[in-house]
């Protein structure tokens, strides 16, 4: 049995918890004002993580923009997966690569490593 993604903790301040309909437009409703809303909350990835997770076998996911996704972004996620993102190798390039394959900000140590890979092929490439 896996484990699925739990709901993520919220303590209120969350940018959803304000204005919910923002979240949820209708059809062919702008979603940018709500991932933008996204961008800086505390719980983004633990919230795309749940939504990731909670997209049952007969491809029927959560509506609306979760952890500053929309419902098409987090299908072409998912298409063709068939096991659950991993955990992030931070202080990598494979931890860059991961940030970027859930459409996240990669943190400072994931820049760093990236940044350290791209001047050591500069390198190689000059000498």
């Amino acid at each position: 049995m896996t484990t699925r993604a739990p709901y993520p903790p919220v303590n209120g301040d969350e940018p959803c918890r304000h204005n919910p309909d923002l979240w949820f437009p209708s059809t062919g409703g702008d979603v940018r004002p709500a991932k933008e809303a996204c961008e800086g909350c505390h719980v983004r990835v633990e919230c795309l993580a749940f939504a990731l997770d909670h997209t049952d076998p007969a491809g029927y996911q959560l509506s609306g923009v979760w952890g500053g996704t929309s419902d098409t972004e987090r299908r072409q996620m998912t298409v063709g997966r068939t096991r659950p993102l991993g955990p992030i190798n931070h202080g990598t390039p494979g931890g860059y690569r991961s940030h970027l394959r859930r459409s996240e900000e990669p943190c400072e140590p994931c820049r760093g490593a990236h940044r350290d890979m791209k001047a050591h092929r500069r390198t190689a490439a000059a000498a």
